[in-house]
């Protein structure tokens, strides 16, 4: 559902050799391989690439390992049931166009329900603040930001909410394996980035 939620929106925009889309399987049991591999083959006008473990090694080592796929200035790890809302991919790339010089982004969320019923927005930052971004070169938009935030989010812990500079990577050199078993690898790259005086934009609205 995913895959295909993001193709259509990738075709809608003509995007085809601008977005790619990477899969990396985590030694999936059942039958990812075969229908990732299929699906690639018949949407081959979409850039694309495909990686797997043989075994499941963790969420930590998956996450840097998906992270050292992509190619593009700007990257997003979406897990196989994080959607975007409808034009969410527009909305991504009218924020990174329009804010270069912004090193993360993060949207609140919408959840819902197996059956596809909307259940609830969760707010990351107090749900008053408007769209707006937080300086971490200065302490005084460091601390506000932290001040502000009102649910653990906020600390960048939803993959699917986040946007990063994908040159974390090569910024920040070899991860860090000591934090294996945290679920929050993906810290080490953008939260340095952040303490070393990089912006987030945060929001309001999902993407």
């Amino acid at each position: 559902k995913n895959l295909n939620l993001l193709a259509s929106q990738i075709r809608e925009s003509h995007l085809e050799n601008v977005v790619e889309i990477n899969v990396s399987n985590n030694g999936s049991t059942d039958h990812t391989r075969e229908f990732v591999l299929n699906f690639f083959k018949e949407n081959n006008d979409i850039v694309n690439q495909y990686r797997e473990n043989k075994t499941n090694e963790g969420p930590d080592a998956n996450y840097i390992q998906t992270m050292h796929m992509a190619n593009g200035t700007y990257s997003i790890m979406l897990g196989d049931d994080d959607y975007f809302i409808e034009g969410g991919l527009k909305i991504i790339l009218s924020l990174i166009s329009d804010h270069p010089d912004v090193d993360i982004f993060l949207s609140n969320r919408d959840e819902y329900t197996e059956e596809g019923d909307f259940r609830l927005r969760k707010y990351f930052v107090r749900d008053d603040i408007e769209d707006r971004i937080f300086d971490f070169s200065k302490h005084s938009d460091a601390g506000y930001y932290f001040y502000l935030s009102h649910d653990v989010g906020a600390c960048l812990t939803f993959i699917a909410s986040v946007i990063y500079k994908t040159n974390v990577l090569s910024k920040y050199g070899e991860y860090d394996s000591s934090l294996d078993g945290t679920y929050y690898s993906f810290w080490y790259y953008w939260w340095q980035d952040l303490r070393d005086g990089g912006k987030l934009y945060y929001r309001k609205e999902p993407y």
